[in-house]
């Protein structure tokens, strides 16, 4: 069986380990900014974009409670589909551009519209089965990535 007859479907979770690194990133951003020898309406300013960055961030990737943040993978026929907190189904193409870990995958989707859906997988965001079977994929059957 090749993996293009293949079927993958992955229930994507929050996780507390990509929280927690969103979170540490943009605290380090915060205390670099007073750092830096910006003026101190400059400095306040950035600080506010950055936690503004921070509940974006956590908001849709972290806790996946965005309209589009992506919720399910599923790997079907040779092609892919995301299933989106809001209830919708996309039909999307993988980019060649991802990260294959063991704890940790990353991948970029891509829809017909040009939409961009980045999904990031830690050990804690799925369960361990079809993360094991989506890095094997990934690794040795390709997945379906552009370019090649």
């Amino acid at each position: 069986m090749s993996f293009s007859d293949e079927f993958i479907e992955v229930a994507v979770a929050p996780s507390r380990y990509h929280c927690i690194l969103l979170t540490v990133v943009h605290l380090l951003a915060l205390a670099a900014l007073p750092l830096s020898g910006m003026e101190p309406w400059l400095v306040a300013a950035l600080g506010l974009a950055v936690a503004a960055s921070l509940a974006w961030s956590l908001r849709r990737y972290g806790l996946l409670k965005d309209p589009r943040s992506v919720i399910r993978l599923v790997w079907r026929d040779g092609h892919w589909s995301l299933g989106l907190a809001s209830g919708d189904v996309v039909a999307a193409s993988l980019d060649s551009n991802l990260v294959v870990l063991s704890w940790l995958v990353v991948l970029h989707f891509r829809d017909e519209r040009g939409n961009r859906y980045p999904v990031t997988l830690f050990p804690d965001s799925t369960a361990p089965d079809g993360l094991r079977r989506l890095r094997v994929m990934m690794k040795y059957g390709g997945g379906g990535k552009s370019g090649q």
